[in-house]
């Protein structure tokens, strides 16, 4: 139970320094995207657990992941990905890409039937994945 706890703590943990961030960020007078610059960052872990460390890269507001100096995914040229964490953050016991992305539209093909039209603002959007098979799936 109280790994659980933990567990649930961290993720608050997670979105509310990426939610002050932005908050920061804003109030600071900072126009987000065009104004914020872009850390660099790299991490190395094995979240397909196959045993071969997977590099996550985030250059030039892009992400992408390597395996064996092999390009895995990156993200599409249209998003301005901000910032990305590597953590477990939906209890399945398997470690998740979230990242912080900024992005005209808000459905891509996928759009709701209930949806009209699609609202093609600059607008911060929060992404989920999983690296399964060498292949990064999109949980939300």
């Amino acid at each position: 139970m109280k790994r659980g706890r933990f567990k649930l703590a961290k993720i608050i943990i997670i979105i509310l320094l990426i939610t002050s961030t932005l908050v920061w960020l804003s109030s600071s007078r900072v126009l987000l995207p065009f104004g914020a610059g872009c850390a660099e960052q790299t991490v190395q872990k094995d979240m397909d657990h196959d045993g071969d460390l997977e590099s996550y890269i985030l250059h030039d507001h892009r992400l992408s992941v390597y395996e064996n100096n092999q390009l895995l995914w990156q993200s599409a040229e249209d998003w301005m990905v901000q910032s990305f964490v590597l953590a477990d953050v939906n209890h399945d016991a398997l470690d998740d890409l979230l990242m912080v992305v900024w992005k005209r539209g808000s459905f891509g093909p996928n759009k709701p039937f209930w949806i009209l039209e699609d609202d093609m603002r600059f607008s911060n959007h929060l992404f989920l994945f999983n690296l399964q098979q060498d292949r990064m799936k999109p949980l939300w």
